[in-house]
């Protein structure tokens, strides 16, 4: 049949077509072929070294040559053939089908037979590949797809001896059909899969038979079913029954995936018991048995199907021998134990070269790169098909995309559909290259090792999973449904692009990483934590400046284990909340890790928090538990008031237990629970005032925090080991986000500062890689470096200095402008460069490569000094219903004034007040116990209305322009209700109308107040002061005096950080329906901002002098 679809050239938009070169026509190669004609792909070449197609089907034409995954399942779910001779088809039958697939879908016509491809080239200049045949023909293509697999090479083993035999060798991937085994000695090397099916196929034929193999297999029962005549003829009348048919067996075979995983396994130990007994029965001689036994767990190589293995091996004509071949005499072989066996033929069992992938053939990628250079260690590629640096590059069957629990050909047909949109894209999208990221492809890596590990593939078994270092390049570690949902869409984000009308050098391609939060990320919080565990053991997770205190990941998990398990004994369940107040050390993120590894809910408190609110939450979320350091018992126990126990992490105090001196139950069992936590289950609540000045609770899961973590980390890059400073409040969504759930994801190095006010002198010490803060701190950073340069005695230094700074805003805005530099610009830079560098490691910042800043506005001159220095600015935009960051400005791609681009897969958009509308993965699951304001929050059609006031450029970037809600936002990234603020000190005073709170994006809350006119003019009378004089009353020190007492006693009611420091009373009237005020009362805060512009402004004079 004749693959319909519509031609891409009458498809196609963009004018660009796509040559395509396929290299092999077995599985992977057809596969590939299909997909693309299916699409409307017309220029299509496949190249063949053989006359005919069938790849290792084709090749391997040894007696008892078969299949062990059912026909039925090891074939195209789009051309099911309905009369296999049995359930697992023999060679010739699947050479067979592989020929009429070709036929059927009009696929022959495009293979080139008995052209063997040597080498693929990539050219720069042109972006196109230059394929090499055997013959030195070249042919020149867009888009090169290997598919040669990983069984195409025979693999003999260097023997010493080989050339002097007399008799006949051949490996069984070579079968010498004119070699008659009649009556001869036949010695077969290995017991891998072609053995197994070899030996009892030859053994009736031979005259004496010796098995000599290194190490067993594991050999299970094989079924031979055969169907009956009536179910063929009920699968050649019915398609939809062969789809059944194929759709049961492949789900039947998925359930074997948890065979290969380390976790204990019943069904894999009582496998192993009875084929040990299966053993034993069948040889009697013990040496032979005992060979016969595999030293490793099953699953661990790939388990073969025969029935006829363990009862041939225990005839008295066949032989087993347990021992490596040393050495060929012109006799036969010679084994480590000393033995000489004699042989007229030798048959090599040896297996394939499946970790030498693409060779011996040449591939040269980008700037002269070789592949096989980069795969120096071991052969990587992203889903196993890219590899970055080799653009409109693919393979089918590449690294790690092997199986063992089920069939292949369903793998093929996954990477053949994402190929074919890969293409799509490049076409539709006006691009002409395409190439994996590194730092997707890096992502990727760090999430199949850690997956690796849980799978008993790296056990350390002999065979054909791993390369000569050890590293296990083969197999895949997660199930074939894993598989699809990973490669079930082309990500354009995840690969550098090169559009079609401009070129760029590799390394001026920007890199974006990216992860399928659904498939390659981890699904909870505590199976990233395990996963960083495995991949990192004994790497630095937490610290303390001064290194006083000190975890690797390993210990950072024992602790965590200790922890819960004493947590559960003090009666914490999953979905309990369980309070917290500390600050922050290495100890609140083992307490927050463990109560996350219970299912329960962490609810941290802000410790300079009023009583008033911590009260309020308790009776909130009603925890079932309180921790905190030995500081803050006073002021917990008195918030809890009884409501709850309380533990501290220091000595036992009468109303607080000692965590150490907590029982650990020795039922608990915390792989059970562990395992138990499930996406949904909410992860952290994080209490946030509204605009009520009523703290909210919002509750955040799971599967929303790591969406939030993967998706930012496409734009972040965050390494393991990587420095990061944190140092900010835990009851802070950004910070949590930041240092303690980024860091368990991604192994980072989290050194952990308890003053706040300490952390920029610490930045020496720390010299972090990664830092994220607010814009107050760099405010500080950047008037303690003016001072100091301003007041430098050394004239020459001082002017040195200045011309510096000043040739590098110069060079940050012409790049701001995508100008490029001048001549006389690079030099005077290049000059300057030394004097930047010191101030950037005078800072302790000499490794970063990025600085995340958000929360609130950066000044505008803040970031230009910050970015002159050299360092890397990211501003990003989020709030805590969001999980932290909702955009991000990309690193080399940042546009100043703005915060960024949304991360993928979250949507914005903007309503028609211009109100910023958030939808996606990242949002909470609501406000806890608050039906109603969730409702008002998150609408019908799941957008979150932020309150914030924006705007959108073409590409994407969002302004904030305001803030529809009446949150504070201060320089230090505390969200502060106004109306509370506002209240507290109204209430202290009649004589107090209105009150302004100040201080979004400012380091300190300050205050306008207003006099409220009748009481004010009562007070003037009372004092003797001219009438409707309000400059005379609010100055007089009577009033002075009690406006200054009611200010202090409000403070007293708030937080630290809601507390104002500087206040002026204003003498004007404020009406309704006037310029400050509305006809209901209600402030106009921009009118008023305005209009007393010049008095806010001498409220933040001299700024430094407020602590």
């Amino acid at each position: 049949m004749a693959v319909k679809g519509k031609s891409r050239s009458a498809m196609r938009r963009s004018g660009i077509a796509t040559s395509v070169a396929i290299v092999g026509t077995g599985f992977g190669g057809l596969a590939a072929a299909i997909e693309l004609k299916r699409a409307g792909f017309d220029d299509i070449t496949l190249f063949e070294r053989a006359s005919t197609v069938g790849g290792v089907w084709r090749d391997n034409t040894y007696p008892g040559a078969a299949c062990d995954v059912p026909s039925a399942i090891y074939s195209f779910s789009y051309a099911l053939k309905p009369d296999w001779s049995a359930l697992f088809g023999t060679q010739a039958e699947i050479r067979d089908y592989l020929q009429w697939v070709s036929d059927e879908f009009d696929i022959t016509r495009h293979i080139r037979f008995d052209a063997e491809v040597t080498a693929a080239e990539y050219d720069d200049a042109t972006r196109t590949w230059t394929v090499t045949s055997q013959s030195g023909a070249t042919e020149t293509f867009d888009v090169v797809i290997m598919a040669t697999g990983q069984l195409s090479r025979p693999k003999m083993p260097s023997v010493e001896g080989l050339e002097t035999f007399l008799g006949d060798s051949f490996h069984s991937a070579q079968w010498r059909s004119d070699v008659d085994l009649r009556d001869k000695k036949v010695a077969v090397v290995g017991s891998g899969a072609s053995a197994v099916q070899l030996v009892p196929a030859i053994a009736d034929v031979v005259g004496d038979l010796t098995v000599v193999q290194r190490s067993p297999n594991w050999v299970m029962w094989k079924s031979r079913r055969v169907p009956s005549k009536v179910q063929t003829a009920m699968m050649r009348r019915s398609a939809s029954l062969r789809k059944l048919h194929h759709n049961i067996l492949f789900l039947a075979y998925e359930t074997r995936y948890p065979l290969v995983l380390r976790l204990a396994n019943p069904v894999r130990a009582l496998s192993s018991w009875w084929l040990i007994r299966t053993i034993r029965k069948n040889l009697s001689d013990p040496v032979e048995a005992k060979a016969a036994v595999p030293d490793y767990k099953l699953m661990c190589n790939r388990l073969l199907l025969s029935n006829e293995w363990y009862p041939t091996l225990g005839r008295d004509d066949v032989h087993l021998v347990g021992s490596a071949v040393t050495r060929v005499d012109p006799t036969g072989l010679l084994t480590a134990d000393g033995r000489h066996i004699d042989a007229d033929v030798i048959v090599w069992c040896t297996g394939f070269k499946a970790s030498e992938f693409l060779a011996p053939m040449t591939v040269i990628g980008e700037g002269g790169v070789d592949l096989h250079d980069e795969w120096t260690e071991a052969a990587t590629a992203y889903l196993g098909m890219s590899v970055p640096k080799f653009p409109n590059f693919f393979m089918l069957f590449g690294p790690n995309t092997n199986s063992i629990t089920n069939t292949i050909v369903f793998l093929l047909e996954r990477q053949a559909a994402y190929i074919r949109q890969a293409l799509e894209y490049r076409e539709d999208a006006n691009v002409q290259t395409i190439a994996v990221s590194a730092k997707t492809n890096a992502t990727f890596q760090l999430w199949l090792e850690g997956k690796m590990a849980q799978t008993v593939f790296t056990d350390g078994c002999p065979g054909w999973y791993t390369n000569a270092s050890g590293k296990v390049t083969a197999m895949w570690p997660a199930s074939h449904l894993a598989y699809a949902r990973a490669t079930a869409r082309f990500i354009p984000d995840e690969y550098d692009r090169t559009p079609a009308a401009e070129h760029t050098t590799p390394s001026e391609r920007p890199e974006t990483m990216s992860v399928d939060t659904h498939v390659l990320s981890p699904a909870t919080l505590c199976s990233a934590f395990e996963r960083t565990v495995q991949a990192h053991p004994h790497q630095r997770a937490l610290s303390t400046p001064d290194g006083s205190e000190s975890y690797t990941y390993q210990q950072y998990l024992e602790a965590v284990r200790d922890t819960a398990a004493a947590l559960s004994g003090s009666g914490v369940r999953r979905g309990d909340v369980v309070l917290l107040m500390f600050e922050n050390r290495p100890v609140f993120h083992i307490v927050d890790l463990a109560v996350a590894h219970l299912g329960a809910i962490t609810c941290s408190v802000y410790n300079t928090a009023p009583a008033r609110d911590i009260e309020h939450i308790v009776a909130d979320c009603r925890p079932v538990l309180a921790i905190c350091e030995p500081k803050f018992v006073a002021t917990l126990r008195s918030a809890v008031n009884g409501r709850a126990p309380l533990i501290t992490t220091g000595e036992a105090e009468p109303s607080a237990s000692a965590l150490a001196e907590v029982d650990r139950p020795t039922s608990f069992d915390f792989d059970t629970c562990r395992r138990a936590v499930e996406p949904d289950d909410v992860l952290t609540l994080i209490y946030t005032s509204g605009t009520t000045g009523t703290p909210k609770g919002v509750e955040l899961t799971h599967r929303s925090m790591m969406a939030e973590i993967m998706l930012a980390g496409e734009r972040l890059e965050m390494r393991p080991g990587d420095r990061v400073p944190s140092a900010m409040p835990m009851a802070h969504a950004a910070q949590r986000w930041g240092t303690h759930y980024n860091g368990v994801t991604f192994g980072l190095d989290v050194v952990c500062i308890a003053d706040v006010q300490q952390m920029v002198a610490g930045l020496q010490t720390i010299a972090p890689h990664i830092w994220g803060t607010v814009p107050r701190v760099l405010e500080k950073i950047v008037a303690a470096l003016s001072a100091k340069f301003a007041s430098e005695p050394d004239e020459a230094k001082r002017n040195a200095v200045a011309s510096a700074l000043r040739v590098g805003e110069q060079v940050v805005l012409a790049r701001r402008e995508n100008d490029s530099l001048s001549a006389d610009l690079a030099a005077q830079h290049a000059k300057a460069l030394p004097v930047l560098n010191a101030i950037v490691a005078s800072l302790g910042l000499a490794n970063l490569r990025w600085l995340m800043v958000g929360a609130a506005p950066t000044p505008p001159h803040v970031l230009l000094f910050m970015e002159a220095l050299g360092i890397e600015i990211v501003e990003v935009w989020g709030m805590t219903e969001l999980g932290a960051v909702a955009t991000i400005n990309p690193v080399g791609e940042q546009r100043t004034g703005t915060v960024g681009r949304a991360l993928r897969g979250v949507e914005l958009r903007l309503a028609d007040d211009g109100e910023i509308l958030v939808r996606g993965p990242i949002l909470m699951r609501g406000y806890h116990n608050d039906a109603e304001r969730t409702a008002e929050a998150i609408d019908t059609n799941g957008w979150l209305h932020t309150g914030d006031i924006g705007s959108l450029d073409d590409a994407g970037y969002l302004s904030i322009v305001d803030r529809k809600k009446e949150l504070i936002v201060t320089a230090s990234g505390k969200n502060i209700s106004p109306q509370r603020v506002e209240a507290a000190v109204k209430a202290e005073s009649p004589i107090i109308g209105s009150t302004v709170a100040i201080g979004d994006g400012k380091p300190f809350i300050s205050a306008l107040i207003v006099l409220d006119p009748e009481v004010a003019h009562a007070r003037g009378a009372a004092l003797g002061l001219p009438p409707l004089d309000l400059q005379s009353v609010a100055s007089h020190p009577d009033v002075v005096a009690e406006i200054e007492a009611a200010v202090e006693r409000a403070n007293t009611q708030l937080a630290r950080i809601e507390q104002i420091k500087r206040y002026t009373v204003v003498s004007d009237v404020w009406v309704p329906g006037g310029t400050e005020l509305t006809p209901t009362m209600k402030l106009r805060r921009r009118p008023i901002a305005e209009k007393y512009g010049d008095v806010i402004d001498e409220l933040y004079a001299s700024v430094e002098a407020v602590r």
